[in-house]
């Protein structure tokens, strides 16, 4: 894997950071990632980060959608497929200070959307009428809501 990452401060309150990594295995995957990441200050102890990622990949050498004759390798794992994936997300972060001899506390909220398409992959169907086939996947959406609290003694 390699990577390269460039952060930059944007005026008095923002930072900007963006991101790149490529990845080649011997399987044959190769993948490309590219996140950035925007940081402001609100004052009065607020803070918002921004974030979001597109990854794509090829799949293993060895990955088919349908093997005909038995090879020496194969797989039915959707991660060896090929992929994209993306993601967006939002955090609001409160520093609420020194509190006591808790020490500094802060509290963050924050969500994240998530999607992956795995376009050559195919997943058991039943119909209405019970006959078994094969349907391509698709998109896959998921999120992730967050809340949580920081203590620095």
């Amino acid at each position: 894997a390699l990577g390269a990452r460039v952060r930059r401060a944007l005026g008095k309150r923002w930072i900007g950071a963006l991101d790149y990594r490529f990845y080649a295995d011997d399987w044959g995957i190769t993948g490309h990632t590219v996140t950035s990441e925007w940081a402001a200050s609100l004052g009065h102890g607020l803070g918002l980060r921004l974030q979001q990622r597109a990854s794509l990949q090829s799949g293993a050498s060895f990955y088919r959608e349908v093997y005909g004759i038995e090879p020496e390798y194969r797989t039915r794992d959707r991660r060896l497929s090929p992929f994209q994936s993306g993601l967006a997300g939002a955090k609001l972060l409160w520093n609420l200070g020194r509190l006591g001899s808790l020490g500094d506390v802060g509290v963050h909220v924050g969500a994240d959307v998530i999607a992956w398409h795995y376009g050559d992959f195919d997943q058991p169907s039943l119909s209405s009428m019970g006959n078994a086939r094969l349907e391509p996947i698709g998109w896959v959406l998921g999120s992730i809501v967050q809340l949580g609290v920081e203590v620095t003694p």
